[in-house]
C-alpha cells in the first residue's frame, strides 16, 4: 500500500507496469457504502485506466494526468493503492578475488 509522503509524486512511474486502487464508494441512495477496486495499466508507456465503471478502457494525456488522478481522486479520498512494479534484476554481490566459495 502507498502512502508516500510525497503523495502521488512519490510513484515511481517508470518502474510501474500497474497500479491497483482502491476507493470509497457510495452505493444505492448514498446509504449502502463500500469500496470500488479499479485497475490501472501501463500499455507500451500509456497508462489506462480499466475501471469497470467505463463503457471502455480511458488512457491517461500524461504522467501529469495520471498523478492528478491518484492525488484526487485515490490518495485524498481515503483511497488505497497499490503497486505492480517491474521485476527487477538480480544483482548478485562482487566475490573478493581470493573467495572460492563462488566456485
Amino acid at each position: 500500500m502507498l502512502h508516500p509522503p510525497s503523495g502521488a509524486d512519490g510513484v515511481p512511474l517508470r518502474d510501474v507496469v500497474g497500479l491497483v486502487a482502491n476507493l470509497a464508494s457510495s452505493g444505492f441512495m448514498k446509504v449502502f457504502n463500500g469500496r470500488h477496486w479499479i485497475a490501472i495499466r501501463n500499455i507500451d508507456g500509456t497508462f489506462y485506466n480499466l475501471d469497470s465503471h467505463l463503457a471502455e478502457p480511458r488512457a491517461f494525456a500524461s504522467e501529469a494526468a495520471l498523478r492528478a488522478f491518484l492525488s484526487e481522486e485515490v490518495l485524498a479520498a481515503d483511497g488505497q493503492l497499490f503497486l505492480v512494479m517491474k521485476p527487477q534484476a538480480a544483482v548478485r554481490p562482487a566475490t573478493a578475488a581470493g573467495d572460492k566459495s563462488s566456485s
